[in-house]
């Protein structure tokens, strides 16, 4: 099934005067750009993932081990996106958790660097917010996919993974 924008309206769902660095369970679901089957196919009653969505769920295995105050459930991914659950518990949220824009000497895209040289921050570090970490997952998954677009022949994408 392609994406056609006359027929699949997509609108955000999220409350906007929600804070969503709050502890608690967040669902999300991340399509692929024009929704193509980018991470597998569907055959009979079950997914079968290529190499592709296997990067995925390896991506999102990772999650929790890059980022303190994250924990990851369950999680699926189907050819054309993925579904998870995301758990927030700021209240654990160490220096290493905080966002890249809270912490000057962090290197976006490198999990823990936001640590300050190795030292703790004084005080709480900022707690990493929802969107900080579908960013940070969206941002790895198309990094890696990128790389094995080069070098393995992945079909190319436009645009946004």
């Amino acid at each position: 099934m392609t994406y056609d924008p006359k027929q699949h309206h997509r609108r955000s769902i999220r409350w906007f005067a929600y804070d969503y660095t709050q502890a608690g369970a967040y669902f999300v679901t991340v399509c692929t750009q024009g929704w193509l089957c980018l991470f597998g196919d569907v055959s009979g009653d079950s997914v079968r993932l290529n190499d592709a969505g296997r990067m995925v769920q390896d991506a999102w295995d990772e999650l929790a081990g890059h980022y303190a105050g994250v924990q990851t459930d369950a999680f699926v991914v189907m050819p054309n996106h993925i579904h998870g659950i995301i758990l927030l518990d700021p209240v654990r949220a160490g220096p290493c958790a905080c966002p890249n824009r809270a912490c000057p000497d962090g290197d976006p895209g490198v999990p823990g660097s936001g640590n300050h040289g190795g030292l703790p921050q004084p005080g709480p570090c900022p707690a990493l917010a929802l969107g900080d970490v579908v960013g940070r997952f969206k941002s790895l998954t198309t990094a890696r996919y990128i790389r094995e677009v080069k070098h393995s022949g992945w079909p190319a994408f436009a645009g946004r993974l």
